[in-house]
């Protein structure tokens, strides 16, 4: 689910400024939207008889990672443990544990893991070359090749076996039609609507 939002990340960064900012924003916004409805869609779909007494657990720890983040543990071995009984407590809930890696991304911290001088040490080391004419990394080679890479990552991250046998297949149908029918009409109704004053 999360090859959308990688594929459409990929393809802004390489058409760089050649596109407008208001289409880069709502590419971005459909593919984080499209992600979370899928991941909504799997824990709801996917779920069996609800546990409350895990629910709770799972809730306790969601207040406790964010109680940490507010205090300012930085820890990332403390934050893995926390976040894997979390899973767990999802899991076992019976609710499916997909919705766990949401709700902990948005709780996570985001600032002051790294302070500005130990940033600049780090970005000092990675940097290997000064800045000049010698290489740029911004060739046309370069920028192209990233065209035939960004497909292949989107193939090799959907996790589907292609064979032509499996075309008959009324799953297969009910995908494929969803995905080169429904999808584009679907984004552009939502699109036209939106836009309506």
């Amino acid at each position: 689910m999360a090859t959308d939002t990688a594929f459409v990340i990929g393809c802004l960064a390489l058409l760089g400024s050649r596109i407008p900012q208001s289409l880069r924003v709502f590419m971005l916004s459909l593919a984080i939207i499209d992600d979370i409805g899928a991941i909504l869609v799997v824990a709801i779909g996917y779920s069996s008889h609800i546990s409350w007494k895990a629910l709770a657990l799972a809730a306790m720890g969601i207040v406790i990672v964010r109680a940490m983040a507010l205090l300012g543990v930085r820890s990332v071995a403390i934050y893995f443990i926390g976040g894997g009984l979390i899973w767990i407590a999802v899991d076992i809930s019976g609710i499916h544990a997909t919705v766990t890696g949401i709700i902990l991304g948005l709780m996570a911290p985001t600032r002051q893991w790294v302070s500005d001088e130990r940033l600049h040490a780090i970005l000092n080391r990675v940097v290997a070359y000064p800045p000049g004419d010698h290489w740029s990394g911004d060739s046309e080679d370069r920028k192209a090749f990233g065209f035939v890479i960004m497909p292949l990552f989107a193939f090799a991250n959907a996790g589907v076996p292609l064979a032509f046998a499996e075309l008959e297949n009324a799953v297969t149908l009910a995908v494929f039609v969803g995905f080169a029918l429904g999808k584009p009409i679907g984004v552009l109704i939502f699109s036209w609507v939106a836009s309506l004053r």
